[in-house]
């Protein structure tokens, strides 16, 4: 950060300068020096949608301070940023993110969960690294271990020399159910091992056919939000693209259609908080006879992929969605639209050109991510 101050004239220490002028430099130097302390390169990781790294790099150095990406995989980033882990740990498109305590298997390849804990506790530097995270007097913590994935379990012996040494370094207390800190150590298929403290905060379970919040954040920070954007989800279903455009992005207006009564009855309940500049209507997403053409700035849904909806003749289904699109979208509007990777959605859209693509797992099954602008 570049320290700036006020041009004034030097003899001896402040010379013949003038008592105001001497306060508005000591301001200067306080505020500035105050600022360059505040600014800590942290260490933090990170996992999130296989499929998106370039679009999560590409989004973390817009969002965040003095940010240096250390190492970028498949569904893991390692950086260092100036910004503050409260900051960090509020990142909607990130699954998991985590304050880096320490790193390993740049030499040693480590698969197995156990030997890391041992690897671990056989680092005489991890106490220290412990101990720069500070303590909330009277808190707790548990210990989370992750191996692909998925949280496993290991030898009470190796838990419990691990809960005393973070207990004895930061104070915290061990606890199985309602810990008020979790530390996790990740194991992954290339070896490396890392231990963090979790940062984000819990996220409510997801209901059988809902987008992930991750994911439905992805696509609305796609499109490219604004706030003179008029929106529709013309498929909204349970509603997870819809609620995430209108709680974390501006706009101006934000429409929702669904043919299914039942949801958007569901969905009327949990935007019950607002009800300015929405519209919430039970209606046939091949015929939005309700918005008028070349109204919308931006389409950002999920249509059905005709695997568990049913859909007599896909490819007609989206033939007629895709003229539909295109008769309410404005020239030069966006649409974001998530599909099954075998419909390529390109083949339908004479009227449209094709911005980015994207393949990723949505629940195990393979799909695509297309963003699309309006000739």
């Amino acid at each position: 950060m570049a320290l700036v101050l006020p041009r004034v004239p030097v003899k001896g220490i402040w010379g013949s300068t003038s008592f105001a002028t001497q306060a508005r430099c000591l301001y200067y130097l306080t505020v500035n020096l105050n600022l360059l302390k505040l600014v800590r390169m942290l260490p933090f990781f990170s996992t999130f949608i296989s499929g998106l790294g370039e679009l999560v790099g590409r989004w973390l150095q817009e969002d965040l301070l003095n940010v240096k990406i250390d190492a970028l995989s498949d569904g893991l980033v390692i950086f260092e940023t100036g910004t503050s882990s409260h900051d960090v740990g509020k990142i909607r498109y990130l699954n998991n993110c985590f304050v880096l305590i320490s790193k390993y298997g740049s030499t040693q390849l480590i698969t197995d969960v156990s030997a890391a804990v041992g690897f671990l506790l056989r680092d005489k530097g991890i106490g220290g690294k412990l101990r720069q995270l500070g303590a909330i007097k009277g808190g707790s913590f548990k210990v989370i271990f992750s191996s692909e994935n998925r949280t496993v379990s290991v030898d009470r012996d190796l838990l419990a020399r691990l809960e005393r040494l973070i207990s004895g370094e930061t104070g915290l207390r061990p606890v199985r159910f309602g810990a008020g800190r979790e530390f996790w150590l990740i194991t992954r298929h290339d070896g490396i091992v890392l231990f963090g403290l979790r940062i984000t905060p819990l996220k409510k379970k997801t209901e059988e056919g809902e987008l992930r919040l991750e994911l439905a954040n992805i696509l609305c920070h796609l499109s490219g939000p604004g706030k003179s954007d008029v929106f529709l989800d013309p498929f909204c279903g349970s509603g997870s693209i819809f609620l995430e455009r209108i709680s974390s992005f501006p706009y101006k207006m934000a429409f929702a259609f669904d043919n299914n009564v039942e949801k958007i009855k569901i969905l009327e309940k949990k935007v019950s908080w607002t009800k300015e500049k929405i519209k919430i209507r039970v209606g046939n997403a091949l015929g939005l006879f309700d918005i008028e053409a070349g109204s919308v700035d931006k389409i950002i849904t999920d249509p059905p992929w005709g695997h568990f909806q049913a859909v007599e003749d896909v490819d007609e289904f989206y033939r007629r969605m895709a003229k539909e699109f295109s008769r309410v979208l404005k020239s030069g509007g966006i649409a974001v639209i998530l599909v099954a990777r075998e419909i390529e959605l390109d083949r339908f859209i004479s009227e449209f050109k094709l911005l980015e693509k994207y393949q990723i797992l949505v629940s195990g099954k393979k799909a695509s991510i297309f963003k699309f602008l309006r000739a």
